[in-house]
């Protein structure tokens, strides 16, 4: 008798029907989800992190410090409250590096990070006893050039529309 339990032992080497239903369950759900999650990170929703709308950042002075409110209109459509989640998004650079964001450098202004849905629409300066100049940017970019000025500009601000 014990042999034959031994046979039966020996046919029955593959798995129950039990855990091939269990793991054939597993694997259809990976199966299903698997699509939606991958296209949920690959999308170019899921790459954004900025702000959407046309939103304004502003800097002054010593080393391109954020400023929080433009002292000039923004273009049309655009807020003049410089927004913080901006702050991902852009980056300052004098020219030369050492110099500042008071309009007597020139200075690139760059889209950067996460940001890929965002373009710069165009950049205000306000130079005292003068008053602001608004600069369009058409077609919008990535990165702008701003030439410095002879009168020292006392702010700087970018213009940039993004997710839309």
């Amino acid at each position: 008798m014990a042999s034959i339990s031994t046979d039966r032992d020996a046919e029955r080497q593959g798995i129950d029907r039990r855990t091939l239903i269990r793991r054939a369950a597993i694997a259809g759900t990976v199966a299903w989800t698997a699509p939606v999650i991958i296209g949920s990170l690959t999308s170019p929703a899921a790459a954004f992190t900025g702000p959407t709308g046309c939103n304004s950042k502003c800097f002054t002075g010593g080393n391109c410090n954020p400023d929080s409110t433009s002292l000039c209109n923004a273009p049309a459509g655009c807020s003049t409250t410089s927004n913080p989640a901006l702050d991902v998004c852009l980056q300052a650079t004098p020219t030369p590096p050492s110099k500042k964001c008071d309009g007597s450098n020139s200075i690139t202004i760059s889209v950067v990070g996460g940001c890929t849905g965002c373009k710069i629409v165009g950049y205000t300066y306000n130079v005292p006893g003068a008053g602001c100049q608004v600069v369009l940017v058409d077609p919008p970019l990535t990165s702008v050039f701003i030439p410095a000025i002879a009168d020292h500009a006392n702010q700087t601000c970018v213009s940039v529309q993004c997710g839309d």
